[in-house]
């Protein structure tokens, strides 16, 4: 009877050990599961990110060409401003000569 308890105990310790390793086993493999479904996710997301990007590319092109014509439209408009400033000094300036010239004639002609 001894025996058979021995036995019993022994077969039932090799039954526990086989379980914790089957249960090890199960839980590797339910991480790696778990890992793969992860990169699953990434790679979903990822893909649909790049078609996203890929949707909105032509418009960032477009948008680009679009800032840099309104860049070279502000740079030629600043440029044509400076031009109108320095005309409008020569203006004023001929302008005071003019003013000067005429308080000068009637004098000359009363002078005379």
């Amino acid at each position: 009877m001894e025996a058979e308890l021995a036995e019993d105990r022994e077969s039932l310790q090799q039954v526990q050990e086989e379980n914790q390793s089957a249960e090890n086993e199960l839980t590797a493999k339910k991480e790696q599961s778990g890992f793969l479904k992860k990169m699953t996710l990434c790679e979903k997301s990822i893909a649909k990110k790049k078609l996203e990007l890929d949707k909105k590319q032509p418009e960032l092109l477009k948008l680009k060409e679009q800032i840099s014509w309104l860049k070279s439209k502000i740079k030629s408009c600043k440029k044509e401003i400076e031009k109108n400033k320095d005309d409008n000094k020569k203006h004023l300036e001929e302008m005071r000569r003019l003013q000067s010239s005429l308080v000068d004639v009637p004098q000359k002609l009363l002078r005379n």
